[in-house]
């Protein structure tokens, strides 16, 4: 064999590896799309360019002898998609060697590429796969080409002397392949690992895990755009299934559990592919429905009234223990502006006018509720309508229950002191008291306490007022055979002339007690102080369900960012709890500097998503447990500024969040990084999150690291006071570890296994 022949053949086997990588790529490009049609198609003449691109580039071995790998492709597309797409790529092949190249060789070729695809078809029809090591696939791609390849002997019939030219020949073009067949295999089978991990991700951050459902945090981000040119017309409807505490107290969590899943599936069996179902709390589930806008109306209300019938009928046939009917209460609105609060509205009107109805925005509202003296256009009346609407759109965490009381005191006539309490567990306690002394605040007492007081337990649960005066409030008092405990210097019980009691009832439940009363004069609530006090239950109801709404909505946000933390730290591979740890240490920290509500809010939000942009650094890099090179390094600084681009996308994630993550790996002398900024200017909540981020990752083990102990670590964190932290957040760190207790990670966070998994940066 010449020089010049084995330069054009080192040539033709340089084209082939250079040739199969670069057409994988392009394969592995359709993984991440939604696998139809399309996709197959795109897969199969991938296939078929690198077939004729091999067939373009055919090498002449010897007189008569010529060497490609156009099988190659051939063999793998009938090894992942199937002997149909072998076939036929193999016989466009074969077609355009005989009508464009010429009938030379043409033969033998096209019956190495039907033995290719003849023997892929028996492999996969005895089962056998092609296996993720290289040793499986070598094994794999030899029992394709070993016998194929043999084809290639045909040759002698016409050319017995050439024996050891077609020996050459056919070692080389089984051994490259052989190589060239797993070379590809395993580029794609990394792709698709790649796509699955990512989707295995995505999912753990988008789904319910009890429902399969998406979640909050995906009802989030799928918030749909304002278009009036789309071509399907968008409705949300909200759903809360009713009395589904009920079904938890009387038939346990398990039970209720079973619930939810059965009502999930009717869900999903009812909707199109075009729409979409999601639980956004406990009990609460939310629908993004897509209709065309032919009849939409009439669609989505026959969709409404079909969802009704099958929950009556999973009712009947798994849930007939239930002593009352399973029903769920609903409200329907066209998507745009504020079309949850919209759709939440009617979701409490049909709660409100008897349960087990959904309301469409263009339906009649159900029949106005009798008139009540709060209804009065006097100034007084107003002036009450606009404190309690004040109490109830309140920010805080908590409602205003003393507000609530003096409220209370205002508005009913003939009340003059009273007192506040709420339910705490199996007890109740004093949160509010007007003219009784702050020493009445905190006192508790049992609900048997409450029901003695009250002494009609029926009307207590429906939440009825009792009012006593005189003589017979004397003898009711007496009768309390199991007073609470109130301090000495608050018990003024002698002086009450008129008790009017309050139960304060939400969706079927007594929250909270209201006591009004009359020192001076037992006559002192009249009639319409009864039909004040009764419309004030309401509105005192109202305002304590806004409250647990605003509550339950904050935790089902913080639920779903939990949820993307920990699915970042599976990724990642960090020390279990990291997330929960940090977020209760910074939490803790900006706490003890006084941080706004609405600062702790924002600390928490970025605590939780400090390491989003991980998602978009490649697993080669994120999961080295060895030193970066300086490339290396470079990608993964990049995640700061990956994850604040994602997170400004975010519906209802703080800019002072995005912050944390932006600057969270900046530091007071400036040499920290993206930006290298210093000092002051680096956001507060980022120089806070610093310490607690720093001081959690020296606590725990890591493959590259022991864990320190908690004196060492704060020890370390001083040392950088002024170097890489706040003097001034150092400091409160520092009076906040005084506590022994504060220092173990187990303080901030439930779990604190501290199994190490790889490299994590801090």
């Amino acid at each position: 064999m010449t020089f010049s022949t084995l330069l054009s053949l080192a040539d033709s086997l340089f084209f082939a590896l250079i040739l199969f990588p670069s057409f994988a790529i392009l394969v592995s490009l359709s993984f991440s799309a939604e696998q139809n049609w399309k996709t197959k198609v795109f897969r199969g003449l991938v296939y078929l360019g690198a077939g004729l691109a091999c067939l373009m580039h055919t090498h002449t071995f010897a007189p008569g002898f010529y060497l490609d790998f156009r099988e190659v492709p051939v063999a793998l597309a009938s090894s992942f998609m199937g002997t149909p797409w072998g076939v036929l790529i193999g016989t466009a092949l074969s077609l355009y060697h005989w009508l464009i190249l010429g009938q030379q060789g043409a033969g033998i070729a096209s019956l190495q590429l039907a033995s290719v695809v003849g023997i892929a078809a028996l492999l996969r029809r005895s089962k056998i796969k092609i296996g993720q090591s290289l040793k499986q696939r070598a094994v794999y791609a030899a029992l394709l080409f070993v016998p194929s390849s043999a084809v290639l002997l045909l040759n002698f019939v016409r050319a017995p002397q050439a024996f050891s030219v077609a020996a050459e020949l056919y070692v080389i073009k089984v051994v490259f392949s052989i190589t060239g067949f797993c070379l590809w295999a395993a580029l794609v089978s990394l792709a698709r690992q790649t796509v699955v991990s990512n989707r295995r991700y995505q999912r753990l951050a988008t789904r319910d895990a009890l429902t399969g459902l998406h979640n909050r945090y995906a009802f989030e981000e799928d918030q749909p755009p304002l278009s009036p040119n789309h071509p399907e017309a968008r409705f949300l409807l909200l759903l809360d299934l009713d009395h589904f505490k009920r079904v938890n107290d009387e038939h346990g969590h398990l039970y209720g559990d079973q619930v939810l899943k059965q009502f999930s599936k009717v869900l999903s069996a009812h909707l199109n592919e075009r729409s979409r179902a999601y639980r956004v709390g406990g009990e609460e589930f939310a629908v993004r429905l897509s209709v065309k806008h032919a009849e939409a109306q009439h669609t989505v209300q026959a969709f409404t009234e079909q969802l009704q019938s099958a929950l009556a009928e999973v009712h009947r046939k798994h849930f007939s223990s239930l002593n009352f009917a399973l029903t769920v209460s609903g409200g329907l609105v066209a998507e745009g502006e504020q079309a949850f609060q919209r759709a939440d509205e009617l979701l409490y009107l049909a709660k409100g006018a008897g349960r087990n109805q959904i309301l469409a925005e263009w339906q009649p509202r159900p029949e106005a509720l009798p008139p009540s003296p709060f209804n009065d256009a006097s100034p007084g009346a107003a002036t009450i309508r606009s404190l309690l609407r004040f109490l109830a759109e309140q920010g805080s965490d908590e409602p205003d229950l003393p507000g609530l009381l003096r409220a209370a005191i205002l508005c009913v006539p003939g009340a003059e002191a009273g007192s506040l309490s709420v339910r705490d567990g199996e007890e109740w306690v004093v949160r509010g008291e007007v003219g009784y002394g702050e020493a009445l605040l905190g006192v508790r007492y049992t609900f048997s306490q409450m029901q003695n007081w009250h002494g009609d337990l029926e009307q207590l649960q429906r939440g009825q007022p009792r009012l006593l005066t005189g003589e017979a409030l004397q003898l009711h008092s007496q009768r309390d055979v199991e007073p609470p405990d109130i301090p000495a210097s608050v018990r003024r019980i002698h002086e009450l002339k008129a008790n009017l009691l309050l139960p304060i009832v939400v969706q079927g439940k007594v929250v909270a007690e209201l006591n009004l009363d009359n020192l001076h004069d037992p006559a002192a609530f009249s009639s319409t102080s009864l039909e004040l006090a009764k419309e004030f239950a309401l509105w005192a109801a109202a305002v304590m369900a806004a409250h647990e709404r605003r509550h339950q909505h904050q935790a089902d946000q913080e639920s779903a960012l939990l949820m993307l933390g920990l699915a970042l730290e599976t990724r990642d591979g960090a020390t279990q709890g990291h997330t929960r740890r940090v977020v209760e240490l910074s939490s803790a920290l900006g706490q003890h500097l006084a941080l706004s509500d609405e600062q702790l809010g924002a600390l928490r939000q970025g605590a939780y998503l400090h390491d989003l942009g991980k998602l978009q650094v490649a697993d080669r890099v994120l999961l080295k447990s060895g030193p970066f090179d300086a490339e290396e390094e470079a990608l993964m600084q990049r995640h700061v500024e990956l994850g604040t681009q994602l997170a400004e996308h975010f519906p209802n994630v703080s800019p002072d969040a995005c912050k944390i993550i932006e600057f969270h790996h900046e530091r007071w002398d400036g040499a920290g990084y993206p930006s290298g900024v210093s000092g002051k200017d680096i956001p507060l909540l980022a120089r806070i999150f610093a310490v607690a981020d720093v001081y959690d990752a020296l606590v725990s083990e890591r493959p590259y690291k022991a864990e320190w102990t908690p004196e060492a670590a704060i020890w370390e964190i001083v040392a950088q006071r002024g170097v890489q932290f706040d003097p001034e957040v150092v400091d409160a760190f520092v009076e906040l570890m005084d506590d022994p207790q504060s220092r173990e990670p187990s303080h901030w966070a439930a779990v604190n296994t501290a199994q190490p998994h790889s490299r994590t940066q801090f």
